[in-house]
C-alpha cells in the first residue's frame, strides 16, 4: 500500500500554507491565531524544539481567501 504525505492529503504547514496562498507564513500563523483559519495543532515535543506544530487544510484555505476583502476594494 503506497503511504500519503499529509501534505497529499491535502494538510499543509504554516509555511507550506503560506507557499500555496502566496503570502507570508506570519500571515497564515496570525489568521490561526486569530481564530479566522481553522488549523489542527500537533502538541510540541522536545523533538521538535517545543513548539506546537500546525497544519491547515487546502480546503480551509481556498474558503478562507475568498472570505478576504481584495485589495482592490
Amino acid at each position: 500500500m503506497a503511504r500519503t504525505s499529509i501534505a497529499d492529503a491535502g494538510w499543509l504547514p504554516i509555511s507550506g500554507a503560506g507557499r500555496y496562498a502566496m503570502l507570508a507564513p506570519e500571515v497564515i500563523r496570525g489568521a490561526i491565531v486569530r481564530g479566522e483559519l481553522p488549523a489542527y495543532v500537533k502538541p510540541a515535543t522536545r523533538v521538535e524544539g517545543g513548539r506546537p506544530q500546525y497544519r491547515v487544510s487546502k480546503k480551509d484555505i481556498d474558503e478562507w481567501m475568498r472570505s478576504q476583502p481584495s485589495a482592490r476594494e
